[in-house]
């Protein structure tokens, strides 16, 4: 299990300064405005990185199941669509829609629920 660690860390750290050079070579990038107040082009790609690093390390490591399969699928979904807004700046509508079909999506086909918060 200590492998599959070290395997996330050393390939999410080399996967983000990968994606950093093609987020800057695509114009993924977030540029400073009114609103925000850092300097320069911020590559936009962390979640990415991570997504792609976790997919990686599943496939390696885990073994394959229907309740994996439908989370890496949801998890690609989210992470499409993330994309796109940061690209496009996607309607917040949109974007609600989709997280609420991956939420139902989640429930219906891996058989998940939630029937108490508690206290």
């Amino acid at each position: 299990m200590l492998n599959a660690y070290l395997f996330v860390f050393v390939a999410s750290f080399i996967s983000l300064f990968i994606m950093r050079k093609i987020a800057k070579r695509i114009g993924l990038v977030d540029q400073p405005n009114a609103r925000k107040l850092h300097h320069g082009a911020i590559p936009l790609v962390g979640g990415i990185s991570i997504f792609s690093t976790l997919v990686v390390t599943f496939l390696i490591f885990m073994p394959m199941s229907n309740n994996l399969t439908i989370y890496l699928g949801c998890s690609a979904v989210l992470i499409i669509v993330g994309v796109l807004d940061d690209y496009y700046d996607v309607s917040f509508k949109v974007r609600l829609f989709v997280q609420a079909g991956i939420s139902l999506a989640m429930m219906l086909l891996g058989k998940h629920s939630l029937h108490n918060l508690g206290f």
